[in-house]
């Protein structure tokens, strides 16, 4: 596994996708600062700020991860048609884990050094909330990945971007009263919500315990057939056809 992991971090390495790990932090966190000192919200609570932040962050994920799944799909495409993550390894799962174990890592140290930079600018919060919110926005990521590798691979490039535009336009959507009952069955809206309830909800400890209990009658099943899902679908896939 880790030479697998090896080679798909070498196969980015000469893309834009190490630039977007690493400078998304620095705008994310960058842009919230700059909005604190030139506007009004410099008068609002922390909790408030944080608040604004968290969605902004999880509200444009879906939109990321399309774009950088896209990318590394599209590389497999050019390099032989697939034939290379086809073949290259003596297992189809191990191949498919590599991929999605290198996504998922790349993911977290981006999201993990932009609640860095965000706290070492405020220097408002403590290490155990800016941690927690961190994992959150991460947990929220794990059925984008397994949505987003599964469309580019079949449908391409186009209808992973399309659906992530699509996922991030729900995902505000469901910060309304329109989300309130739905947002468990919608993986897309879990970052934003997972930690705007653990932000808003940290003071009343019988809400935040209830959310996820609910969550967790939904996540875990969904997330336990998606995976299954994933694995045999790219075990038994022999390529994109023409007209897919």
């Amino acid at each position: 596994m880790i030479k697998i992991l090896q080679s798909e971090f070498y196969r980015i390495k000469h893309t834009f996708l190490p630039q977007i790990y690493f400078i998304l932090p620095f705008c994310y966190a960058g842009f919230m600062y700059f909005m604190y000192l030139k506007t009004s919200i410099n008068k609002y609570p922390i909790e408030k700020i944080i608040e604004i932040y968290l969605v902004i962050q999880g509200g444009v994920l879906p939109i990321i991860i399309s774009l950088i799944t896209s990318k590394v799909i599209e590389i497999e495409a050019n390099a032989g048609h697939f034939q290379v993550v086809l073949l290259e390894s003596g297992s189809r799962i191990k191949a498919y884990l590599g991929k999605l174990t290198s996504l998922l890592l790349s993911t977290a140290f981006s999201i993990f050094l932009s609640a860095l930079i965000f706290a070492l600018l405020f220097k408002k919060q403590n290490m155990h909330d800016w941690m927690v919110e961190v994992l959150l926005l991460f947990a929220g990521c794990i059925p984008l990945y397994l949505i987003h590798i599964w469309t580019s691979f079949k449908f391409g490039s186009g209808a992973s971007i399309i659906l992530g535009f699509l996922e991030s336009l729900f995902a505000f959507l469901s910060l309304t009263t329109l989300g309130d009952k739905i947002w468990y069955y919608l993986p897309n809206t879990w970052s934003i919500r997972l930690s705007l309830t653990y932000l808003i909800g940290k003071a009343r400890g019988n809400m935040i315990n209830r959310e996820f209990i609910k969550l967790s009658y939904v996540a875990i099943p969904l997330l336990i057939s998606m995976f299954t899902f994933s694995l045999i679908w790219f075990c038994l896939w022999d390529g994109r056809k023409n007209s897919e």
